[in-house]
């Protein structure tokens, strides 16, 4: 999916094990491998759920697919237009699309055969994410404040997200598929019912944009990415209550993820990842750089971590980064 300026939708990290701090260090050897067949900015990149496939896509009008594991490309889409956002379903049966026409296209996750194409919006949808069936589709449009929630079979509007103050930011699922979650730069996180789109009492908290929410597997917990406050706060879905503010990056938080039992990973803009327990305790954190030198914020576009947490996706300039993060485990 789209990461900077558009953030990733549910992503996952690994429990980790005892606490042990690494330096904020680039570190080459972190590094399985490096994707280099973009010939423009790769804009959006997801991992299959059954964590096999890696999907890139970008400015280059093409969307790639490649063995996660080595690093080998498999196939690819030639389309007409630039593609600002990828999403698979959580059933891995279909994979979405937005594009610089102003069109979603949903593809056979399989055949890679084209199932429908979704027209009609004003703007370039920024982000979109599929329910876990694949029968919902949820969207917001580049710059907006409002979302929509569609059925995919045929293709409907089944509701409009009216209610925010500012842009949103990130849109998500929750693992039901009843629930849709929003960040918005009016500083609240939303969840709304997918059957009608009715909102729930809005979270407030965070000082300054939100930039990305997401729900734990579980459905129970929200965690999400502030801006200006660079904290990572959860919350508790029962009382709308926050459970527990992280607060260790220097910088505007990009990127945030739920791991095994409550294991969090995050991303700042100044390109440091750090790795937190359950108690949001940190235990590891480390620098990535980009091909063309210095840190990752002025070029990455994209971030993606797979299912099982180990391997962590950063697209930036025309290139892939696929990090290992086993290799940080094996430190603890």
């Amino acid at each position: 999916m789209r990461g900077w300026p558009i953030p990733c939708a549910i992503l996952t990290a690994a429990l980790l094990a005892t606490p042990v701090i690494a330096e904020n260090k680039f570190d080459e050897s972190l590094r399985r491998f490096q994707i280099k067949e973009n010939t423009n900015t790769v804009m959006a990149v997801a991992i299959s759920p059954d964590g096999k496939t890696l999907a890139t896509a970008g400015k280059d009008r093409s969307i790639r697919f490649f063995d996660l594991a080595a690093g080998t490309r498999t196939n690819i889409i030639r389309h007409v237009s630039d593609i600002w956002s990828l999403a698979y379903s959580g059933d891995g049966k279909t994979l979405a699309a937005s594009d610089g026409d102003k069109n979603v296209i949903l593809w056979d996750a399989d055949t890679l055969k084209e199932k429908a194409t979704i027209g009609g919006f004003e703007t370039p949808v920024a982000m979109l994410a599929l329910s876990p069936d694949g029968s919902l589709l949820a969207t917001f449009e580049d710059g907006t404040q409002n979302a929509r929630i569609w059925e995919t079979a045929p293709a409907k509007v089944r509701a409009v997200l009216e209610g925010h103050g500012d842009k949103i930011n990130s849109i998500a699922f929750s693992p039901d598929g009843k629930h849709v979650a929003t960040a918005s730069g009016d500083e609240t996180i939303r969840l709304w019912e997918t059957t009608a789109g009715m909102p729930g009492r809005p979270l407030r908290g965070h000082d300054g944009p939100v930039f990305l929410a997401v729900f734990s597997p579980d459905g129970k917990t929200l965690l999400s990415a502030g801006t200006r406050d660079k904290t990572v706060r959860l919350w508790d879905l029962a009382t709308y209550k926050v459970k527990s503010v992280i607060d260790g990056h220097e910088d505007e938080v990009r990127f945030v993820g739920f791991g095994a039992k409550g294991t969090i990973v995050s991303l700042s803009k100044e390109g440091v990842v750090k790795l937190w327990d359950a108690d949001g305790k940190e235990t590891a954190s480390f620098l990535g750089e980009s091909e063309a030198g210095g840190e990752l914020p002025p070029y990455a576009t994209s971030v993606a971590l797979s299912p099982d947490g180990k391997t962590l996706v950063v697209g930036h300039d025309e290139v892939v980064d696929v990090w290992d993060l086993t290799k940080v485990m094996a430190e603890k």
